[in-house]
């Protein structure tokens, strides 16, 4: 497997990743708070996804000292302590992408809480559960669009899924693969069947199936970055007249407690012109978000007449959770939706029109922060501008934003 290189290059380049590790186990040595520490772990690498103690508590590497690991567990570590067994999984923190993400409720790590609540048969959310992130029973209607002996490379579309009644998924190419389909074939498929065998140019089959993994902090490859051009239409006049907004750009709601932030945020997502909406709860009040939860499934959508959870992904992390699992449920909801960007690239039809998806993000350290993304269906190109805290001043909007690329 390799990941790729971002630039701005004319072509993605790709380098090679570490060899996976076979899974190592350590021993923890001191427990404070959320915090872990963990000898034993010379193979391990920073950002390794572990598993710790009896109940296989999910956690994640912060530092690496010698074979000392310190460890961000996502979980409530009471009854941990010394000579509890600390397993690494040798891989960086992922998320699964395939049909099934849209209408679904995560936690901040990609754990679908409706599967957890079945699981565990009640509302509490038990430690240590391991539930897929994607149904491996529920079988998706697949359309295959490629035929054998057609020669692809990562992005090309596969087949298509009807995810929803509004959203259309894709099944891609995965980025790190290219060569010639030796076989596929339409039917009803569980996310794990193999839908499609690819010879690359080594002559190595690889299996594909409706499901990818991605590391979360790796961005998904672009070619070029183009500046916002098409303005948002937020739904909310105010806005759209006082503090515009473009598609591909980016926007911040200051404020202090009980100014009316999260309202304005639950607007956004609800009336915005955007395709796909992601809605990260990072930070939220627990009340807060069942108003979401409660909310979104019985509003019906305007442009298509059906739920808006028919194109709504939601992730709860609420304030209760450690402060490590709050980032990583931004980092998810951006995973998530760069998913779906190149679909949209994908359906546009009329490079006029572009296609929008919109991510907004909930933290109390900086009240609602938003993200949208522009395709141009003309250049296969994505418009995306990234942000983190405000640093200068963006035209078209009086916040205060600083622009990153997506590495």
């Amino acid at each position: 497997m390799s990941v790729p290189v971002y630039g701005d290059a004319k072509d993605v380049q790709f380098a090679p990743t570490r060899k996976k590790v076979e899974a190592l186990s350590g021993k923890i040595v001191k427990v404070s708070g959320p915090l872990v520490v963990a000898t034993g772990l010379k193979d391990a690498n920073m950002a390794d996804v572990v598993r710790v103690g009896e109940q296989r508590l999910i956690g994640e590497i912060l530092n690496m000292n010698g074979d000392a690991a310190s460890i961000q567990v996502y979980e409530e570590t009471s009854g941990l302590g010394p000579g509890a067994v600390v397993e690494t999984t040798g891989a960086p923190m992922s998320v699964e992408l395939g049909p099934g993400i849209i209408e679904n409720i995560y936690d901040g790590i990609q754990r679908p809480l409706e599967g957890i609540m079945r699981k565990a048969g009640n509302n509490n959310l038990p430690r240590g559960v391991e539930v897929p992130a994607l149904d491996r029973e529920k079988k998706w209607d697949f359309t295959a669009v490629a035929r054998p002996g057609d020669k692809v490379t990562g992005g090309d579309v596969l087949g298509t899924v009807q995810e929803t009644s509004v959203v259309l998924h894709k099944i891609m190419v995965p980025p790190t693969l290219s060569g010639t389909i030796e076989s596929i074939q339409s039917g009803s498929f569980t996310v794990l069947d193999t839908v499609a065998v690819l010879v690359d140019g080594k002559g190595e089959k690889h299996a594909l199936t409706m499901v990818q993994k991605w590391p979360v902090r790796v961005g998904r490859p672009y070619k070029h970055k183009y500046p916002p051009r098409t303005p948002l239409l937020s739904g909310q006049r105010i806005v759209d007249a006082m503090f515009p907004v473009a598609k591909g750009g980016t926007a911040a709601i200051p404020g202090p407690f009980g100014s009316g932030k999260t309202v304005m945020q639950h607007q956004l997502a609800k009336w915005s012109d955007v395709d796909i909406v992601v809605y990260i709860g990072c930070g939220e009040r627990g009340n807060e978000m069942t108003d979401v939860l409660r909310e979104f499934p019985e509003l019906v959508d305007p442009r298509t007449g059906e739920s808006l959870m028919k194109r709504t992904v939601l992730i709860a992390n609420t304030s209760d959770m450690p402060v490590a699992a709050r980032e990583a449920s931004i980092y998810t909801g951006i995973t998530l939706a760069e998913r779906y960007v190149y679909h949209l690239i994908l359906s546009c039809i009329d490079p006029c029109i572009p296609d929008c998806i919109f991510i907004q993000f909930h933290s109390d350290h900086f009240s609602c922060l938003t993200r949208s993304y522009q395709t141009d269906s003309a250049n296969s190109t994505i418009c995306i501008n990234d942000f983190f805290f405000p640093c200068q001043p963006c035209k078209f909007h009086s916040f205060s934003i600083k622009n990153f690329g997506l590495h």
